[in-house]
């Protein structure tokens, strides 16, 4: 398992299904939060920018900053082009996390691979009912089989499945 860590506003937080207007804030210090992580042993704390996500504009300016964190840290959080996915990796992210608009453009992803190497890209799918959601969990989504496939033939070897109906209910992992 990989503790995560959530970031508003430079705040810690907790989204209840993903809802921005349901928010639970637990600290203001993101590098203290995985520092206890990694005090408790983790070697590796999954991070999202949350604002990121939702705006599709990661917050590059706390990137070195959380790569300095006691854990090395997989961050997701509006990764969307090659470039973020580069810069990320440069600032010392060690994973970066990219959601179902790379993999819904194959070239996109292939392409993220080929630029920092299939170990450091992790594919993020959100899952309802067996199928991968996309745009804010609002559309239809497509088999959860047929995206996995599509992101193994990419070359990507790791994947972080969220059962979108547990989200942020702290009801355990899922």
């Amino acid at each position: 398992m990989i503790p995560a860590v959530d970031i508003l506003d430079g705040a810690v937080v907790r989204l209840r299904r993903g809802d921005f207007s349901d928010v639970t804030r637990f600290g203001d210090d993101p590098v203290a939060a995985i520092s206890d992580w990694a005090e408790q042993g983790a070697p590796l704390v999954h991070c999202v920018d949350l604002a990121g996500a939702r705006d599709g504009r990661p917050d590059r300016g706390a990137w070195q900053a959380l790569a300095s964190a006691a854990a090395r840290v997989q961050l997701g959080g509006g990764l969307r082009t090659v470039d973020d996915v580069e810069e990320a990796v440069a600032a010392g992210i060690a994973r970066a996390v990219v959601g179902t608009a790379a993999v819904w453009s194959h070239g996109t992803l292939s392409e993220m691979v080929r630029a920092v190497g299939p170990e450091r890209i992790v594919v993020a799918i959100d899952v309802r009912d067996g199928r991968a959601r996309g745009s804010g969990w609002a559309d239809e989504g497509r088999p959860v089989e047929d995206v996995l496939r599509e992101v193994v033939a990419c070359g990507v070897g790791r994947a972080l499945v969220t059962g979108i109906e547990r989200d942020g209910l702290l009801t355990g992992p899922d």
